[in-house]
């Protein structure tokens, strides 16, 4: 019995610990969307020295909220597209400021017929 409810903390405290973007929330929360047609793999996203692994991804979907402990309005993002590497490589974040905490989604679209490091866009959303 006591394994019982043992399992029974643990599986309620797991759920408990999802961010709502109804909440308040001093964190900066980002999720992706793949506005495009294609489906995008690894995607790994990169911030301040921290990489986030967001998994793949298919066409026109959105992926569940990450935890980030500080962010900007872009940031370096690689994945694949048909096994080929799309790279978004910011230069610096000279004059940017961080994001304040909340929810937020990078929206991600694709252009297969560019170079490696513009074949990608990338829009920030505060949901």
């Amino acid at each position: 019995m006591n394994k019982l409810l043992g399992l029974s903390i643990i599986i309620l405290f797991a759920f408990s610990c999802k961010k709502d973007k109804n909440e308040p929330t001093e964190d900066v929360m980002i999720r992706i969307e793949n506005s495009s047609d294609f489906a995008y793999e690894n995607i790994l996203v990169e911030a301040f020295g921290e990489e986030y692994s967001f998994g793949d991804l298919n066409a026109n979907q959105l992926t569940e909220y990450q935890s980030f402990s500080s962010a900007y309005r872009y940031a370096y993002i690689e994945l694949e597209i048909d096994k080929q590497q799309y790279i978004i490589q910011p230069i610096d974040f000279f004059g940017e400021q961080e994001l304040e905490g909340g929810f937020y989604t990078y929206i991600i679209s694709a252009d297969t017929s560019s170079e490696i490091y513009s074949r990608l866009n990338l829009i920030l959303r505060a949901d």
